[in-house]
């Protein structure tokens, strides 16, 4: 996504951002720190002041995948002892 700055001048980066993605301003920060918030195609800290044409861009995709990653679940093999089975119970 790109926003171009027209209002908002001043205001830092990361407060300014809030207001498009559903995160906190911790996890905020983090983006902008690991590099995946741009302003004029560089990375800035969480605390840059906006001016006026300045264009914020980010991918809301990699921005989504970094903030809720996939837990793989693994198996575990283990004997059971099973006492009882049928079709709706086991023990």
């Amino acid at each position: 996504m790109e926003i171009l700055i027209n209002e908002n001048i001043n205001k830092r980066l990361d407060v300014f951002l809030l207001d498009y993605l559903d995160c906190s301003r911790n996890q905020m920060a983090s983006l902008i720190e690991n590099n995946f918030v741009f302003v004029n195609k560089k990375n800035q800290k969480p605390s840059y002041k906006l001016k006026q044409n300045d264009l914020v861009e980010y991918d809301e995709e990699k921005i989504s995948d970094f903030l809720n990653p996939v837990k793989k679940l693994l198996p575990y093999e283990f004997d059971l002892d099973i006492k009882y089975e049928d079709d709706c119970v086991i023990v």
